[in-house]
C-alpha cells in the first residue's frame, strides 16, 4: 500500500510541476508615493489558463514565514497576459496609468518581504526567502523594484536570486517622481519574455503512397526531429473502402536516446473480387511529447488489380481509313443519291459539300456561305437530296432553317426559335424538327424561351413558307415549377421561368414518325413531343448517377499523376447531349450520351470546385479530406444544386455528366443500362491512348479533364448491321469512337474503341482528329467501297475522318437482280476470273469512272491486271454492279 501512496503523491507532484508552467511571478514593486505606494506584484501567463481559481498569492512579511494563500485568483487568462495585484488602486493608477487586476493585502509588501505563488495550495514559484527579513539582503527592493530575468523560472518553493534583477534600495525614493515615466530607474513593467520551449516535431516522411492491392505490405516512415520520449496514434481518419480491406499499425512510440524514425506497416487485402481503387487517409493523433510536423497525414492510394475494361469483341473490324481537313467541321450528314457529305462550318457560317464518290479520297466540292441568314451554322441534316441547315442569329433572336438541294442551291428559308442548335428529318422525310436552345446572352440579361419547331414539308422543300412552321414552347409547364424541380428537373437560371430555363439540345424521332424525344442538357431531362398532335406532352428527369457505387467509379482529380478509378460521395447529373432511339422486341429505347454541361456566363455562373463549396458538416464530416486537390477537391461541380435544406451550405455534391452512355425505356423513362465507368476504363487501358487518358481536345496533357467531365461522351449514332444493333459513341475530349453491341438493351457488349490522334506527350494541337462532334453510318450499298463506313466530323481539328467496318461487307447475297439482269460473280472475287450469268457486253471502271476493261459478248472477264479494291461493272442492259477485287 505504501508504494501506491507514493505513486499517488508522485503523480500529484508531477501534475503540479507540469501545470506550474502556466503562471509565474515576474516582478515586485515598492513605490515612492505617500505610504510607500504603489505596492504591486506582477504575474505572467505562460500558457492559456481556462480556470484561474486554482491559483493564489500570498506575502511573507519580515521573514516571518508563509501566510499561505491570501488572494485567490478568478476567471481565465491567455498566454502572454500580465496580471497585476496592488495593495490599493488610486496611487497604482496614478503612477502606472491603468488599474490593477486585483486590490488585496497580499500585495502589502515593503521592500523586504517575500511573495509566494500557489496552485491548488502548493507553492509553485517564489520571490525572496520567506524565512528571512530582506532588509540588507541582496534581494532587498525597498522603494524600488525587482524584475525576473527573461527566459527564467518558475522556481518552485526555492528562491533563485540569480533569476532576478534589482533596482537597488531607495532607487525610486524621490518625492518628485509622481509617475512611472518620471522614475529615475523605472521598473521594467510588462517586459518579461518567457523561454521558448522547443519540443521535437513528429511527421510522416512522405505525403502519399501508391500501390496495387497485390503488392503486399508497405512500410511508412514516421520520424521525430530530435531524440525524445514521444508517442502518437496512427488513425484511419477517412477511407472510401467500405470493407476496410486493409490493416495498419496503430501506434508509434519513441524513447529518448533511441532511433528517431519508426516504420508503420500498411497491408492491403489482395481480394479476388472485381472492386475499385480506394483511398485511405492516415493521421497522427494523440501526440504527446512532440508537436505536429509538416506532414501529420498520409494518403494511400490502393489500385485494384481485378478492375479492368472488358476485352473488345471487334466483330465489325472497325479501322481508321483516311481523313480530310474541312473548315469548321462540326455536324455531318450524308446524301446517298448524290454521294455527298454536307458538313456544318460554324466559323464561316457555311456548309461544306464533300464529294464522297471515292470514300478513300475525299474532296471538297463547294462551300455554301449562308451568312445572309444568320451568324453561325449549327447543324445540318439531309433526306433524299434535300439538305436542311440550322442558322442562328447573332444575338438571342430567332434563327433560320435554310433548305438546299445537293448542289447547295438554296430552295427556301423559314424562321424558327431562338438559337437553333440541332435539326433532323422525320424517317419519312415529311417534316423537319428543330431544337431551339434559347440560351441567355453573356450578361444573362436576355434569356429567351427554349422551343421545338416542326416544319411541314408536305408541299416540298422548295415550297416551304412560314405558315408551315409551328414552334412549340414550354409555357404550359411554367405553372409546374415546384413539381418539376421536386422530380429532379433542374430549373435554376436567375429569375427564369420554366419555359425560359429549358434548353433543347438534340432530337431523335421514333421510326413511325409519331414521337420525338428532345434532350434538355443543362436541365438534366428530356422532353417528349407528340408530332401528330403538335404538342410537348411531358418533361422527364434523367435522374442521378451514384458515384459511391463500385460500377460508377471515376477518376476525379487531375492532381494525381496516375489513373485512380475510385468511388466518391457525389452524384453525377446525366445531362445528355446527343440522343438516339431504337426498338427491340416491340419496346422502344433511348440511347443518351451523358456529356454534362454547366451554365458559365459573365452574368451568372454555377461552376464551383468541390474545394470551394461550403459543405454541410453532417453530410460531409470528412470535408477537409474530400476537399483536397488529390481527392475530390478539384472536381468541377455546381453551386446551383445541392442545398437540400435551404440553410446555405451544400448537402449533396453534384458533378456534371455521367461519363457514360445510357439506355432508357422510352415509355417509362427508366434507365435499363448505364455504361458506368467503362468509358474511362476503356480509354485508360488502351495500349496507345492510355498515354493521354482524359486529355483535353487540344493538348496531350495526361488527365487534365479528370477533374471536369472525363472523356465527355457527346455524339451517338445507332446502326443495325447484320441484324445486330450497334451504338457508336463519340468522346469529345480524348477523341475517338467507342462502339457497343446494344441488341440486348440491358446488357450491351463492348465492341471496340478506335481513335486517330497523335499521342506525343504534352503536345499542343496534336495531329490527327480532335473532338468528334457528329457521326454518321453509311451502309455498304450506299458507297463505292461496298463496306459499312463510319464518318466523323471533328470540331477542334476541323477534320472529317472515315472508318471502315471491314466485316460489314456487301456480298452477292445483297444483289437481288431480276432474272433478265446480268450478275457478275463471285463477289468478292476468288482468283483472277470474273464470271457473268449470261453472255453480255460490259465495261469495268474504277470508282473514279475510268474504263479499265471492256469486251463484247462474253461470259467471263480476266481481272488479273486489277489491284485489290472496289470496281463497277456496267452491263449492256443498263444495269451496274459494284464488285470487290480481293
Amino acid at each position: 500500500m505504501k508504494q501506491h501512496y507514493f505513486l499517488l503523491l508522485f503523480t500529484f507532484l508531477l501534475s503540479c510541476s507540469i501545470q506550474a508552467q502556466d503562471l509565474i511571478i515576474t516582478g515586485v514593486y515598492d513605490g515612492p508615493l505617500s505610504g510607500g505606494t504603489p505596492k504591486a506584484i506582477e504575474l505572467y501567463v505562460l500558457n492559456d489558463i481556462s480556470d484561474l481559481s486554482i491559483y493564489g498569492v500570498g506575502s511573507a512579511n519580515n521573514g516571518g514565514g508563509t501566510d499561505g494563500v491570501e488572494l485567490s485568483l478568478e476567471g481565465s487568462a491567455a498566454a502572454g497576459d500580465f496580471i497585476y495585484i496592488a495593495s490599493e488602486q488610486p496611487n497604482f493608477n496614478t503612477f502606472f496609468g491603468f488599474d490593477p487586476d486585483y486590490v488585496n493585502g497580499a500585495a502589502g509588501i515593503n521592500g523586504d518581504d517575500a511573495v509566494e505563488l500557489f496552485m491548488n495550495d502548493a507553492v509553485i514559484d517564489t520571490f525572496g526567502d520567506i524565512n528571512v527579513d530582506g532588509n540588507g539582503e541582496a534581494w532587498e527592493y525597498l522603494d524600488g523594484w525587482a524584475s525576473r530575468v527573461n527566459e527564467t523560472g518558475p522556481d518552485g518553493s526555492t528562491f533563485v536570486i540569480a533569476n532576478w534583477s534589482f533596482s537597488g534600495p531607495n532607487e525610486n525614493d524621490d518625492d518628485n517622481m509622481a509617475t512611472q515615466a518620471t522614475a529615475t530607474n523605472a521598473w521594467p513593467i510588462a517586459t518579461y519574455e518567457a523561454a521558448t520551449t522547443t519540443l521535437p516535431t513528429i511527421t510522416f516522411t512522405e505525403e502519399e503512397t501508391q500501390l496495387t492491392e497485390n503488392e503486399g505490405a508497405v512500410t511508412l516512415e514516421v520520424t521525430i526531429s530530435e531524440s525524445g520520449t514521444v508517442s502518437a496514434v496512427v488513425e484511419v481518419s477517412y477511407t472510401n473502402d467500405e470493407n476496410e480491406s486493409f490493416t495498419v499499425d496503430n501506434a508509434v512510440n519513441f524513447v529518448t536516446g533511441e532511433a528517431t524514425t519508426q516504420q508503420v506497416t500498411f497491408t492491403p487485402t489482395d481480394n479476388d473480387d472485381f472492386s475499385i481503387d480506394y483511398y485511405v487517409s492516415l493521421s497522427l493523433t494523440d501526440i504527446t511529447g512532440a508537436t505536429e510536423g509538416e506532414t501529420v497525414s498520409h494518403a494511400i492510394y490502393v489500385v485494384d488489380d481485378e478492375a479492368h475494361a472488358p476485352t473488345a469483341t471487334n466483330t465489325l473490324g472497325m479501322v481508321f481509313s483516311n481523313n480530310i481537313e474541312v473548315n469548321g467541321a462540326e455536324i455531318i450528314t450524308f446524301d446517298a443519291g448524290s454521294s455527298r457529305l454536307f458538313v456544318s462550318n460554324a466559323g464561316d457560317a457555311a456548309v461544306e459539300i464533300l464529294d464522297f464518290t471515292d470514300p478513300t479520297s475525299l474532296t471538297v466540292l463547294n462551300s455554301i456561305v449562308l451568312d445572309t441568314y444568320g451568324s453561325e451554322v449549327t447543324s445540318v441534316s439531309s433526306y433524299d437530296g434535300v439538305v436542311a441547315v440550322a442558322v442562328r442569329a447573332e444575338d438571342q433572336s430567332n434563327g433560320q432553317v435554310v433548305f438546299m438541294d445537293a448542289d447547295g442551291t438554296v430552295l427556301s428559308n423559314v424562321m424558327v426559335g431562338s438559337l437553333p442548335d440541332m435539326l433532323t428529318f422525320t424517317p419519312d422525310g415529311s417534316k423537319v424538327l428543330v431544337a431551339n436552345e434559347g440560351e441567355p446572352n453573356a450578361d444573362y440579361t436576355v434569356d429567351p424561351e427554349g422551343s421545338v419547331s416542326i416544319i411541314d414539308l408536305a408541299a416540298g422543300a422548295a415550297a416551304v413558307v412560314q405558315d408551315d412552321v409551328t414552334s412549340l414552347s414550354f409555357t404550359s409547364f411554367d405553372s409546374q415549377l415546384t413539381e418539376l424541380t421536386a422530380a429532379g428537373v433542374r430549373i435554376y437560371g436567375p429569375g427564369a421561368t420554366v419555359s425560359q430555363d429549358l434548353e433543347p439540345e438534340y432530337i431523335t424521332v421514333s421510326d413511325d414518325g409519331a414521337t420525338a424525344y428532345v434532350s434538355l442538357q443543362e436541365n438534366n431531362a428530356y422532353a417528349v413531343v407528340d408530332i401528330a398532335a403538335v404538342t410537348i406532352t411531358s418533361i422527364i428527369p434523367c435522374g442521378y448517377k451514384d458515384h459511391q457505387l463500385p460500377e460508377n467509379a471515376i477518376d476525379a482529380s487531375n492532381s494525381l499523376d496516375f489513373v485512380f478509378m475510385s468511388t466518391w460521395q457525389t452524384l453525377g447529373m446525366y445531362q445528355p447531349d446527343a440522343i438516339a432511339n431504337y426498338t427491340v422486341d416491340g419496346t422502344q429505347y433511348l440511347v443518351i450520351a451523358n456529356e454534362g454541361d454547366s451554365r458559365d456566363y459573365d452574368g451568372y455562373s454555377e461552376e464551383e470546385r468541390v474545394k470551394d463549396l461550403d459543405l454541410d458538416p453532417i453530410a460531409y464530416p470528412n470535408a477537409s479530406i474530400l476537399q483536397q486537390d488529390e481527392t475530390l477537391g478539384r472536381l468541377k461541380t455546381t453551386s446551383a444544386t445541392g442545398d437540400l435544406d435551404g440553410d446555405g451550405d451544400i448537402d449533396q455534391i453534384y458533378s456534371y455528366g455521367g461519363r457514360s452512355f445510357a439506355i432508357l425505356n422510352a415509355e417509362t423513362g427508366a434507365i435499363v443500362y448505364d455504361s458506368g465507368d467503362l468509358l474511362e476504363r476503356i480509354t485508360s487501358e488502351d495500349e496507345v491512348y492510355g498515354a493521354i487518358f482524359n486529355a483535353t481536345d487540344d493538348e496531350n496533357a495526361f488527365k487534365n479533364r479528370s477533374d471536369d467531365k472525363g472523356p465527355e461522351p457527346e455524339a451517338v449514332t445507332l446502326a443495325m448491321i447484320d441484324d445486330v444493333w450497334y451504338a457508336f459513341v463519340g468522346l469529345e475530349r480524348i477523341g475517338g469512337v467507342a462502339v457497343f453491341n446494344i441488341s440486348d438493351p440491358e446488357a450491351p457488349v463492348f465492341e471496340t474503341y478506335v481513335n486517330n490522334r497523335d499521342v506525343t506527350p504534352d503536345a499542343e494541337d496534336p495531329a490527327g482528329d480532335l473532338a468528334p462532334e457528329g457521326i454518321v453510318y453509311i451502309q455498304p450499298e450506299d458507297n463505292a467501297t461496298n463496306t459499312g463506313l463510319i464518318v466523323v466530323a471533328n470540331e477542334v481539328s476541323s477534320t472529317v475522318s472515315v472508318y471502315t467496318l471491314a466485316n460489314d461487307v456487301l456480298t452477292t447475297d445483297d444483289f437481288n437482280a431480276e432474272a433478265s439482269q446480268t450478275v457478275a460473280y463471285p463477289n468478292p472475287t476468288v482468283g483472277n476470273t470474273l464470271y457473268f450469268t449470261k453472255n453480255t457486253s460490259f465495261t469495268l471502271v474504277d470508282i473514279l469512272g475510268r474504263v479499265l476493261i471492256s469486251s463484247k459478248e462474253v461470259t467471263q472477264a480476266d481481272i488479273s491486271t486489277l489491284t485489290t479494291g472496289v470496281y463497277i461493272v456496267n452491263f449492256e442492259d443498263g444495269t451496274s454492279q459494284k464488285i470487290i477485287k480481293n
